[in-house]
């Protein structure tokens, strides 16, 4: 194999694909689009995530409470066992990982757990621990220095600060207080002196009573008249004057 003589592997270098020259490139006719609609179309196609107009799976979806994923903090995790690659005294920094390939990445978060065993005395700088890996490396007479504090996401206050601000805002207020003149006490009003209490309206004597009105004495009755006896002989005089 010459200089320059370099050539790609199989499979890397692929023919263009022929749309639309004919059946003989095996993508004629349709050129690979199928048979019509709005998508075979030239200047055809909908947006990202268009259902036709029924409503889309981003919406159907309810979105619901935080998410600390824009706010999260990745650690390349580096394990006790993988620093037996130092030598007994050396310093474990940042830059020293990366040079003994234990991490491969520039500017990552990096953390040590306490997984697997540790025999050798190490100084770590600049390198953030867990509690038992700090207890490992310092019952080996290892030093920790420099230990990066993570600050918390943009919209979380540090407690220490927010306290400052706290005191200082009470401190504010108290001074205005403070400065401002007390204002003028107004003079009681006059009482007024109370209304005069009317005498009371003189009592009225009652009416004389009337004296009753004579009953008068009830009319006599009168006694029902008597009834004529009917004699028989006129009866029959006054029949035969009728014949």
């Amino acid at each position: 194999m010459g200089q320059f003589d370099i050539r790609a592997p199989k499979g890397a270098v692929k023919n263009k694909k022929m749309l639309g020259r004919g059946t003989g490139t095996g993508h004629g006719s349709t050129a690979g689009r199928g048979t019509k609609g709005q998508k075979s179309r030239s200047g055809g196609g909908v947006r990202l995530g268009f259902e036709g107009g029924q409503m889309p799976l981003f919406r159907r979806i309810a979105r619901r409470g935080f998410s600390n994923y824009p706010f999260k903090k990745e650690y390349i995790v580096v394990g006790l066992d993988k620093l037996e690659k130092f030598k007994n005294g050396e310093t474990v920094t940042p830059e020293a990982l990366l040079e003994k390939g234990i991490v491969k990445y520039k500017n990552r978060l990096v953390k040590i757990l306490a997984n697997g065993k540790l025999t050798k005395k190490l100084i770590i700088d600049g390198v953030n621990v867990s509690k038992k890996a700090k207890e490992v490396i310092e019952s080996l007479g290892g030093e920790i220095k420099g230990q990066k504090k993570v600050t918390e996401g943009k919209n979380t206050k540090n407690k220490e600060t927010k306290k400052v601000k706290e005191e200082v805002h009470s401190t504010v207020q108290k001074k205005q207080k403070e400065a401002k003149a007390p204002k003028e006490v107004k003079a009681p009003k006059e009482v007024k002196a109370p209304k005069e209490v009317k005498a009371p309206k003189e009592v009225k004597a009652p009416k004389e009573v009337k004296a009753p009105k004579e009953v008068k004495a009830p009319k006599e009755v009168k006694a029902p008249k008597e009834k004529q006896e009917e004699n028989p002989e006129e009866e029959k005089k006054v029949e035969d004057n009728g014949r």
